[in-house]
């Protein structure tokens, strides 16, 4: 098979692998659609993965190739998306129906191969039906949607909410979205006018330069600040505004996955407490076949036509065109959700 393999930072190459073989349990996945995360990103360029050799990739689609022993519930043929992280299932978290909090997690992509190939082994109970109007590529997008939507349960949106969300990629654009389906008002900021013109393109239409930080939004909101603010930038400067763009007894939620340190004054934090700022940390989602799972939740409001995540597509690459995938993320010409198809 045809796969992108990570032998070290920076040293990327398609080559002609063997398929793999499922083993107990497991469903072999012919992938279809696989899109970039930016942590994919930093892996291969910045920070390096776990094991070396590896396949990278965690956000995908595809058929089910066949099945190992012992793989029930799944058939040969089946269309799918897969749940990446791989829970120990013996630990305190997953033993309390939280197990995207497993202590001892395998995960596919950075620690085991992942889905930059034609093909990948999967747990089979990972493997998650894609609805009859759901296609590969908004399939592809069902991870970094449902890790929007467990941002957003974890902040408690409520309808009339006044909602800011710092930062308008693919990610924050998806929590724009789902906020506004929840019935709130969103003011979503960045510094790429560009992305604020692509979220203009979803409807979410009020839009503020970040640069304006924290008195853009309580201009924007009579002085008030937001009721839920969320940094989905992964930027110092983001945090801090996010931070103090909260209203008293607001939320703010911390989403990005930062890039930098991340640093409060005395006054900034004596605000915090003093407004009684609630601040909550999100990390992945929850999978299916638990109470509130995100990802049956996710699936189901692509189905509907209520969360229309094929869009957030902006290229498209076949897979031997990874590197030039890989140079368009680097580069400084816009983008959104970039997918590999094989």
């Amino acid at each position: 098979m045809l796969a992108t393999v990570m032998h070290g930072v920076g040293d990327v190459r398609v080559e002609q692998t063997v398929t793999p073989e499922p083993g107990p349990g497991q469903a072999l996945v012919r992938v279809r659609a696989c899109g970039i995360c930016a942590s994919d990103v930093a892996r291969i360029f910045e920070t390096g993965a776990y094991r070396l050799p590896i396949v990278p990739g965690h956000e995908f689609a595809g058929d089910v190739e066949r099945l190992g022993p012992d793989a029930g519930g799944l058939e040969p043929g089946m269309r799918c998306t897969v749940y990446p992280l791989i829970p120990c299932g013996a630990c305190d978290p997953c033993r309390s129906s939280v197990p995207h909090l497993c202590d001892a997690y395998d995960y596919l992509g950075s620690r085991t191969d992942g889905a930059f190939a034609e093909y990948v082994v999967a747990p089979a109970h990972n493997c998650i039906a894609l609805p009859s109007d759901v296609d590969y590529a908004a399939g592809a997008l069902t991870e970094p949607c449902a890790v929007a939507l467990h941002a957003v349960r974890r902040a408690r949106v409520r309808l009339a909410d006044a909602v800011a969300v710092f930062g308008a990629g693919p990610i924050g654009v998806v929590i724009g979205l789902l906020c506004r389906l929840a019935g709130a008002r969103v003011i979503m900021l960045d510094v790429d006018d560009r992305k604020l013109e692509a979220a203009r393109r979803f409807g979410l239409d009020e839009v503020l330069d970040a640069r304006g930080g924290a008195d853009a939004v309580r201009e924007a909101t009579g002085g008030k600040g937001a009721t839920v603010v969320f940094e989905a930038a992964g930027v110092p400067a983001a945090f801090r505004d996010a931070a103090a763009s909260a209203a008293k007894r607001g939320t703010v939620a911390l989403v990005g996955n930062m890039a930098g340190e991340v640093t409060l004054p005395e006054a900034e934090y004596s605000a915090l407490l003093r407004r009684e700022v609630r601040v909550v940390g999100s990390w992945n989602s929850i999978p299916w076949g638990l109470a509130h799972n995100d990802w049956s939740a996710v699936l189901e409001l692509m189905a509907a036509g209520r969360l229309p995540a094929g869009k957030l597509v902006s290229h498209r690459f076949p897979l031997a065109r990874v590197s030039e995938a890989l140079a368009l993320m680097r580069s400084g010409e816009f983008h959104h959700r970039v997918l590999l198809e094989t």
